[in-house]
């Protein structure tokens, strides 16, 4: 999950649109993120290098916060590590045309206003309700949306101590 300032100086954060194509994830809303390789030093390197690779950001520039619960993704059998980071000033974004369908970047506000809903989605030909959030227009589910939920309840635990 990446933060940056807006020119209103508004918090954001950033949400990708897969492309379409043959595979598990086609046409999602995901987090920027991917496949560790042997030059990275860290899973917090992996994802910094994503970022940079998939949205454009500098990874230099981006610092850790903090982290997430791993969460198991079995369509694609893989378990992500999510990281909480943060950059100090609103990026131009450079999307990968390869990966990137789109970059949405809702404000931190309605991150903390999303509410829980019941979306239908189609896995493999079958229909099926999933707990979900909509975020501008697009259905937000799977590990994105228990992350999202995961970073929700922990800041309103840090506003609560």
């Amino acid at each position: 999950m990446l933060f940056y300032p807006d020119h209103k100086n508004e918090t954001r954060f950033v949400l990708i649109l897969r492309n379409s194509y043959n595979g598990v994830h086609s046409n999602q809303i995901g987090f920027p993120g991917g496949k560790i390789e042997k030059k990275d030093r860290s899973l917090f390197d992996t994802a910094v290098r994503e970022c940079e690779e998939e949205i454009g950001v500098i990874k230099n520039d981006i610092f850790q916060v903090g982290k997430l619960s791993p969460v198991y993704i079995p369509p694609s059998n893989f378990n992500v590590y999510p990281f909480i980071g943060c950059i100090d000033y609103e990026p131009i974004f450079f999307p990968d045309s390869k990966e990137v369908s789109k970059i949405i970047n809702p404000t931190f506000e309605t991150l903390l206003n999303l509410k829980i809903i019941k979306s239908k989605i189609t896995l493999k030909n079958d229909e099926q309700l999933v707990p979900s959030y909509i975020i501008d227009d697009h259905i937000v589910w799977g590990a994105t949306a228990i992350m999202i939920h995961e970073f929700k309840l922990l800041f309103k635990h840090v506003l609560n101590s």
